[in-house]
């Protein structure tokens, strides 16, 4: 029966998310919305609880209940009114699909080689991709649903936050750890244990387990559609193969998530400006939306990375902004009103500033050993140095998003933990690895999609041979 429920919730989240992605976006695929959907429908269901508690509602199964089924109400309405009224503009849609499939696409060597059987190469990078895909998840299933509450940030933090907000059918301030800190995840697992009337680690695990999963695939999905499967199995790859983002997926941080909804919504603003879309860079905004309803950092890591790389690539390209996506942010504000309504600190730094330089060497010390990041930051260095002198040479037309967001969430934390208190989690390793996977992830998928850039500059640059 427990099995049960949590399925049919999991199913009505997602098919809340798939009906608003078909009625906001039309023209992306259905599988794609399929996958976005619960990543999407978990803003949404954050946004519900907090309008109840705003009201003075109780969080109860009958609320939340109503709650849900009135967004669902409301959707397929919504759904009903699209498909009597705009069914003119199918043909205009299809050929949207069409005209985005053949803008800038990928050489054929990078998008079909490896379908079409021709070169073996690609088929055997393919075929480890997919290896170290299925070790790196199945370790984190078994992790997250035969281990849970393992992690002393789960014991300490997140499910113990969500099981006491459950048991107060209410937000606490008090009496737990970090209270200023987004309900994205508390939420979601909350609405899991709602039908089940009682605490189960499993099913709280597994809720945000979900929420890995389908954002995972939704940007290998994203990345497929528009540079090819391969592309998309090594960007994939190498993101989760870092070793300590393999023991995140097994749940128990708030990190891992919030790093999902940056990198989603960074792929999407770079091909939204690329390509000039609109709606990717409204989707975009959404997800970073929902980066910061999950942890603190997605304000000034999320929005405020987002809205400055959006502003300054549309003035740096001379085109107009469109200024109306700025109205989705009023999203965001709730939280942050809130927390500095009960005086808390709108931050999980603290307050002061002062340069520890004895912290400098130890950081790098960090960064390259003990094993968190694999070899990660001794590749890295050297794709930025080759990926800067190709954009010097104007091989490479311009820095990806995901590249410049990367540089700056790294600033960021260089000034965290060299300027504050913060410091501390540096000396004691409790926070800094944590907190650099931002950084990493993103100059990853930033060098992928880099690289993507040079071969297809090169390829559309090249004269065919006779």
């Amino acid at each position: 029966m427990s099995v049960l429920l949590f399925c049919l919730t999991a199913m009505l989240l997602v098919l809340e998310g798939t009906l608003f992605l078909r009625i906001a976006f039309p023209r992306y695929e259905r599988l794609l919305c399929l996958v976005l959907g619960y990543p999407v429908a978990a803003l949404f269901n954050v946004l519900l609880f907090f309008v109840m508690y705003a009201v003075g509602l109780r969080w109860n199964a009958e609320a939340i209940g109503m709650g849900h089924g009135l967004v669902m109400i409301l959707l397929i309405g919504f759904w009903m009114i699209r498909l009597s009224w705009f069914d003119s503009a199918h043909h205009d849609n299809l050929s949207n699909r069409q005209r985005e499939k053949h803008v800038n696409p990928s050489p054929s060597y990078l998008r079909t080689g490896f379908v079409e059987g021709r070169h073996a190469f690609p088929w055997i990078i393919i075929g480890l991709c997919i290896l170290s895909l299925c070790a790196t998840f199945f370790y984190a299933a078994t992790h997250a649903l035969i281990l849970p509450s393992y992690y002393i940030d789960t014991v300490s933090n997140w499910n113990l936050r969500s099981r006491a907000m459950l048991s107060a059918g209410t937000l606490l301030t008090e009496g737990v750890v970090k209270p200023q800190y987004p309900i994205l995840l508390h939420a979601l697992q909350m609405l899991f244990m709602l039908p089940l009337e009682r605490w189960n680690d499993t099913a709280a695990n597994a809720a945000t387990f979900l929420l890995s999963l389908s954002s995972f695939l939704a940007l290998f999905l994203l990345v497929r559609r528009d540079h090819g499967a391969f592309i998309a199995f090594v960007m994939v790859t190498a993101l989760v193969s870092v070793p300590l983002v393999t023991v995140h997926l097994g749940q128990g941080f708030g990190d891992i998530h919030l790093i999902q909804y940056v990198l989603l919504s960074a792929f999407l603003l770079e091909r939204g400006i690329r390509l000039e879309d609109r709606a990717s860079i409204a989707l975009s905004a959404l997800l970073v939306i929902a980066s910061a309803w999950t942890k603190l950092e997605g304000f000034y890591e999320g929005i405020g990375f987002w809205l400055l790389l959006w502003i300054g690539s549309s003035l740096v390209l001379h085109r107009t902004i469109p200024w109306r996506i700025l109205f989705l942010f009023l999203l965001a504000l709730p939280w942050p009103l809130f927390v500095k309504f009960h005086h808390m600190l709108l931050s999980p730094h603290g307050r002061g500033f002062e340069f520890h330089v004895a912290a400098i060497p130890l950081a790098l010390l960090y960064m390259g050993t003990e094993g968190s990041f694999g070899i990660a930051w001794y590749v890295l260095p050297f794709c930025l140095l080759i990926l800067f002198t190709l954009r010097f040479l104007r091989i490479l037309p311009r820095l990806p998003v995901p590249l410049l967001w990367g540089l700056l969430a790294l600033a960021f934390a260089f000034v965290i933990f060299f300027c504050t208190a913060e410091v501390q989690g540096l000396y004691n390793q409790e926070s800094f690895h944590r907190v650099l996977l931002v950084p990493l992830l993103l100059l990853i998928e930033g060098c992928v999609m880099g690289f993507v850039e040079v071969f297809m500059h090169v390829a559309h640059t090249t004269p065919p041979s006779s």
